[in-house]
């Protein structure tokens, strides 16, 4: 014959359905009738949550047993009469019997019977040691709560060692280890479906309490209502609550979940690892139920952002959190284009699906990068934008601007050190004109020229230095260009006088356009050569450079040649003023002379010659002397020069 059993099962009927009173049983019972016991037992059942109640005998009624197990085991007495008391029988597939005693209860009055039992239990106030707690449970739940006991870590045997020798070890020969070990196995595993039958037999109550919402902890809210993302990380998690409308905590105990359609437990929270990424468009779906009412979100484990940068371009500017990249490259027919990158975590190909490109084009390879090619120039203002959407967005900007590949003037290039020359005029609007050449060239490229000084071309690459009224002397006019902020070229625009000639003062005479003629002389004053200018002065005098055996004369655009030296000799002289030059060959040649008496000159005044000082303040005077190197030269302008001269008479002419 089987063995029978006699159980109460208090219960009430509330918003949460059918809940009943449980007891947790403990897994190694010390106690018993009030008092220790050695050795300890195994309760049946042991750990697991059972009804109050116990193993039936045929010596008592069945009733008058039930209440006493029922006091040993809650320390209070059996909450119904027993003229009430109507008992209902249950039998398993394995063939265990029990006789199941309804108790109804206010939701009140099981809630107080159930703290209690706690406080009794907690007081040793209980005759029967086997439950170390007492819980109510939901109907509803009923699947999640009754369960065999889970082995503990480290298994059964470590479990007795630890919890049920405690300090004392026994012997190798000892037979007892074997024996409770045995018992632990064996009713930790027993099966509750006797508990589940019992419970089954009461009324059943609908639930009317109902999930209104979940709440996401350790994730952002998605576009769409109900859906959540969440950062890629290791050891990440994400928690959900149950949201209902009921503040009972029971409650949340029989809240059921699923993850993608499987059983995800019970409770009011689950917690989710954030440690594998979910397909893109494929997030996990996470239903909590309770009753008849649900609530669904979807949870998508996303990438996490790791770096941001841009290959290949000069300068890189970065801000906003390494969101936003400002990038500047060169322009090349044959150069290898910018790349922007992204990576992320975990730096896996999938993980690259959820990024959204707009701008570049695609290269070989994963969807972590993008290129911008560096052959065609970027509007100026308009650079190549590549966005990047990983929520947030990231950004790059790459201006792709040309090479500024040399400066010219008049069709000339500007020399390294930027020293060009312009001739004075005064014809109204003269100008030189400064051409900037770009690789490419074009109105693209050249809108990204930065000039500076002279005033605009009449297009974007040229620039207009007006040279009217300009004088030689005055300050250069300073124009510089550059592309961005790369190096200048610059170019100093100098006023040079305009060479008109070179002329022969004196002594001697013109033979050609280009030619001049003069005795040589041991003694006699040098050949003087003038430099003319436009405008004239000592400012213009000072940019011509002289070429010849010339040395300085007594104004500056005045040059000497000394007649003393060989017979018949040529002086090729030449004066340059920037790229004028003007050139005159002098013939100095051997006077012929003649054996008869002559007239010569020994002494020459020049009576309107105003008095003047050497460098030492001594008066200069007025009057040339034969054998002297030559007479003074200061003279008024533009006017005839009056002279005396005194004449002896020689053998030969001097």
């Amino acid at each position: 014959m089987a063995k029978q059993f006699i159980f109460a099962v208090p219960y009430s009927n509330s918003a949460l359905g059918t809940v009943v009173m449980l007891g947790k049983r403990r897994i190694i019972q010390r106690r018993k009738a009030g008092k220790p016991i050695v050795p300890a037992l195994i309760p049946h059942w042991a750990g697991q949550l059972t009804l109050i109640g116990g193993a039936a005998t045929v010596a008592r009624p069945a009733y008058g047993e039930l209440a006493a197990i029922y006091l040993a085991q809650t320390g209070s007495p059996l909450p119904v009469a027993e003229t009430a008391a109507i008992f209902i029988s249950v039998q398993t597939k394995t063939g265990l019997e029990a006789a199941i005693l309804p108790v109804p209860m206010q939701e009140a009055e099981l809630n107080e019977a159930i703290r209690a039992a706690n406080l009794a239990i907690q007081g040793l106030k209980v005759a029967d040691g086997v439950f170390e707690e007492i819980q109510p449970v939901a109907a509803l739940a009923l699947d999640e709560a009754l369960h065999p006991t889970p082995v503990p870590e480290g298994g059964w045997s470590a479990y007795m060692n630890r919890f049920y020798f405690q300090d004392f070890r026994p012997g190798p020969l000892d037979p007892l280890p074997p024996i409770i070990l045995a018992q632990l196995t064996k009713y930790s595993q027993q099966d509750p479906a006797l508990f589940r039958l019992g419970i089954e037999t009461l009324p059943e109550v609908p639930v009317t309490v109902e999930v209104t919402g979940i709440a996401v902890v350790g994730a952002s809210q998605g576009g769409a209502n109900g859906s959540y993302a969440v950062p890629y990380a290791a050891e990440g998690i994400v928690q959900l609550q149950a949201e209902l409308s009921t503040s009972d905590p029971l409650a949340g105990r029989i809240v059921a979940w699923t993850v993608d359609g499987k059983e995800a437990g019970s409770g009011p929270d689950l917690t989710l690892t954030a440690d594998q990424l979910t397909a893109k468009g494929a997030p996990i779906l996470i239903t909590a139920r309770l009753g008849n009412s649900q609530q669904t979100v979807t949870l998508t484990v996303r990438p996490e952002f790791d770096r941001f940068w841009i290959e290949g371009a000069e300068q890189v500017e970065v801000a906003d959190n390494d969101r936003r990249l400002k990038a500047v490259a060169r322009y090349g027919a044959a150069a290898a284009p910018v790349v922007v990158r992204m990576t992320l975590r975990p730096n896996k190909p999938d993980a690259y699906d959820f990024l959204t490109w707009t701008g570049g084009e695609p290269l070989p390879g994963p969807n972590d990068r993008r290129a911008v090619s560096r052959r065609a120039v970027t509007a100026k203002g308009a650079p190549a934008k590549v966005t990047a959407r990983l929520n947030p967005e990231f950004e790059a900007e790459v201006a792709v601007l040309p090479v500024l590949a040399g400066l010219r003037i008049d069709e000339a290039p500007v020399p390294q050190n930027g020293q060009v020359t312009a001739v004075y005029t005064t014809v109204p609007d003269a100008h030189v004109e400064l051409r900037a050449v770009t690789e490419p060239e074009g109105e693209t490229a050249w809108g990204h020229l930065v000039w500076t000084g002279g005033e605009a071309g009449a297009a974007t690459n040229l620039r207009r230095v007006p040279i009217t009224g300009l004088r030689p002397g005055d300050p250069p006019v300073k124009v510089t260009v550059q592309v961005g902020d790369g190096p200048a070229r610059v170019a100093e625009v100098r006023i040079v006088p305009r060479l008109l000639g070179l002329d022969l003062l004196g002594p001697g005479e013109m033979t050609g356009a280009a030619a001049a003629q003069a005795f040589r002389s041991a003694d006699g004053p040098p050949v003087v050569l003038q430099a003319r200018f436009d405008p004239p002065g000592a400012a213009s005098a000072a940019h011509a450079v002289w070429e010849g055996e010339v040395v300085d004369w007594r104004s500056p655009d005045t040059k000497a040649v000394r007649r003393d030296i060989g017979a018949d000799a040529l002086r090729a002289i030449r004066v340059r003023v920037a790229e004028q030059a003007a050139a005159l060959a002098l013939s100095l040649t051997t006077p012929e002379y003649y054996p008869t008496m002559g007239l010569t000159v020994s002494e020459i005044g020049f009576p309107d010659t105003a008095a003047l000082n050497d460098d030492d303040n001594v008066p200069i005077d007025p009057v040339w002397r034969a054998g002297h190197p030559a007479p003074p030269d200061s003279f008024p302008r533009d006017q005839a020069i009056n002279l005396s001269a005194r004449l002896s008479l020689n053998p030969r002419p001097g």
